[in-house]
C-alpha cells in the first residue's frame, strides 16, 4: 500500500476535536518511526479550528448552517437550511475531496454513516476506516441498512463504547473499541478562581453554537428563580461565543456586569455568576453539579465525574429528544428535566442535599465515557494497520 497521504474527515465541532486529536497522535507516530505521509483534515461543517490548532493541514471547511448541523431534527431546521442553500455544501464537500484523489490513499472518517457515504462517493477504491462517534447502542443503535453498508464495504469500524463494538461484531462487522478520545486533552490551565468559602458551586455549560445565547438567557432566568443565596455560578464559555452578546443578554436579564482580566462577573442581588472563556476543565472541577445545554461538553463533564442537569434549550443541540438521547447514552449521569424552571430547581436541591446521588451519577458518567488515552490507542492501531499493509 503506497501511503502518500491520509485524510481525516469529520462532521462538526465535537467530531473535529476527536479526529484532530487522533491525527495529531498519528502524526507523532509517523515522525517517531520516520514514515513519510501527508496528513490532511476536512470538516463537513464549521471552521475546522481543531485541525489548525493541532497543526493538521485543513483542506475543507464551511460555514455552519442555520440548523446548527441538525437538519433532520426539525422541520424548521430543514427548511432553514434549504432556503439558505446550505445543502449545496454537500456538493462542495464531495468536489473538494475528489480533487484530493491522487494525493491520498487512506480516509479516516469520524462521525456518522452519511459522512462516510459522502467520503466514499468522492474517494472510491480507497482504504476507509470509520469511527462511529455519532451513534451508540446505549441510545441509538445503527439501522440495518447502515450495518449492511459497513459490512458489504468491508470497513473497519471503531466505536465510542464496548457495547456497540460487541453488537457490531455479532453482526459480522469488524469492530473495535479502544477508548473515547472525547476525554483526551482535558487539562486545567491553572487559573486562579476565587470562590467564597460559604458558597457551593454550580457549573454552567450553555453550548458552543448560536443557540447558546438563547440557552444562556434561559439559564440566567433559572438562576433568578432559585431562592437560595448560598450558591455560586461559573459559566464555561467556548471561543465560538461573542462576549459582547453575552454581556448584552446579562444586562437585559437584570444583572450588572464587571470585567477584570480574563474574568467577567455578573451580579444580581446576592447572586453571582463568573464567566470564564476556554476554561471548561476549571469550571467542571470547581463545580458540584453542572447545568448543561451542550453536546460534547455535557458528555465530557459527566466523564469527569460531575452529574449534569439538562432541560429544553433554544436550538437543535438542546432539544428534548437530543437531551433525552444523551441521558440514555450517559446512563442517567445526565438527567433531563421537563418542568422548567421549578422542576429543574427541585432537581438542583435534590442533588445538593444528596451527596451519595452525586457520587453515584459521577461514577456512572466516568464508566460510560471512559478515561483518557483513546486517541493515542486509536492512532497506534491505525498506524499498524496502514504500515503493515504497506509492508505486505
Amino acid at each position: 500500500m503506497n501511503s502518500e497521504g491520509i485524510l481525516f474527515v469529520s462532521n462538526c465541532f465535537g467530531e473535529d476535536r476527536v479526529a484532530s486529536l487522533i491525527a495529531r497522535e498519528f502524526k507523532f507516530l509517523c515522525k517517531q518511526h520516520k514514515k513519510s505521509i501527508r496528513i490532511y483534515g476536512a470538516t463537513l461543517m464549521g471552521n475546522g479550528r481543531e485541525y489548525t490548532v493541532n497543526n493538521i493541514e485543513l483542506v475543507y471547511h464551511s460555514p455552519l448552517p442555520p440548523s446548527g448541523g441538525f437538519p433532520t431534527k426539525s422541520i424548521k431546521g430543514f427548511f432553514a437550511d434549504l432556503i439558505s442553500g446550505s445543502f449545496f455544501n454537500i456538493l462542495k464537500f464531495v468536489k473538494a475531496l475528489k480533487k484530493l484523489y491522487n494525493e491520498i490513499d487512506t480516509i479516516f472518517v469520524v462521525g456518522d454513516i452519511f459522512l462516510l457515504f459522502l467520503s466514499k462517493l468522492a474517494l472510491k477504491n480507497k482504504k476507509f476506516f470509520f469511527f462511529a462517534l455519532a451513534k451508540s447502542d446505549y441510545f441509538m443503535p445503527h439501522y440495518l441498512i447502515e450495518k449492511w453498508f459497513l459490512k458489504t464495504n468491508n470497513i473497519d469500524v471503531l466505536t465510542r463504547d464496548e457495547l456497540t463494538a460487541k453488537n457490531f461484531q455479532s453482526d459480522g462487522i469488524k469492530a473495535y473499541y479502544f477508548g473515547n478520545p472525547m476525554m483526551d486533552n482535558l487539562f486545567s490551565k491553572g487559573l486562579n478562581v476565587e470562590i467564597p468559602e460559604d458558597k457551593r458551586v454550580i457549573g454552567i455549560l450553555p453550548g458552543s453554537r448560536f443557540e447558546a445565547y438563547g440557552n444562556f438567557k434561559k439559564i440566567l432566568f433559572l438562576i433568578d428563580k432559585i431562592e437560595r443565596n448560598d450558591l455560586f455560578y461559573i459559566a464555561a464559555l467556548p471561543h465560538t461565543l461573542d462576549i459582547r452578546k453575552i454581556i448584552d443578554i446579562s444586562l437585559k436579564s437584570g444583572f450588572s456586569v464587571s470585567q477584570k482580566g480574563y474574568i467577567t462577573r455578573l451580579k444580581k442581588d446576592l447572586k453571582e455568576v463568573l464567566l470564564l472563556y476556554d476554561s471548561f476543565v476549571e469550571v467542571v472541577n470547581l463545580s458540584e453539579i453542572i447545568i448543561g445545554l451542550a453536546g460534547t461538553a455535557n458528555e465530557q463533564a459527566a466523564g469527569l465525574g460531575k452529574p449534569v442537569i439538562t432541560f429544553k434549550g433554544c436550538g437543535p443541540q438542546s432539544t428534548e429528544v437530543r437531551l433525552k438521547e444523551q441521558e440514555k447514552l450517559l446512563g442517567g449521569a445526565s438527567k433531563y428535566i421537563k418542568n422548567f424552571p421549578y422542576g429543574v430547581i427541585r432537581e438542583i436541591e435534590f442533588l445538593l442535599d444528596n451527596p451519595d446521588e452525586v457520587e453515584l451519577r459521577g461514577r456512572i458518567g466516568k464508566e460510560r465515557m471512559g478515561g483518557p488515552g483513546g486517541a493515542k490507542k486509536i492512532a497506534g492501531w491505525l498506524f499498524s494497520k496502514i504500515f503493515s499493509l504497506e509492508e505486505n
